[in-house]
């Protein structure tokens, strides 16, 4: 729904997730990142200059 709505989104690995587990389908694994406060902060970031915040 994000995608067709081009609200930009990423994935945080919890739960001892890591890059080798599986993800929903669409979320590229490109856009997902490891439960780090600094990590999100930087997500969030970026994300305000995508989608239909650009």
């Amino acid at each position: 729904m994000a995608e067709e709505l081009l609200v930009p989104a990423f994935g945080v690995h919890v739960d001892g997730a890591g890059p080798s587990s599986p993800l929903p389908v669409g979320l590229p694994r490109n856009r997902v990142i490891a439960w780090k406060w600094e990590l999100i902060a930087l997500a969030v970031r970026q994300m305000t200059g995508e989608g239909k915040n650009a």
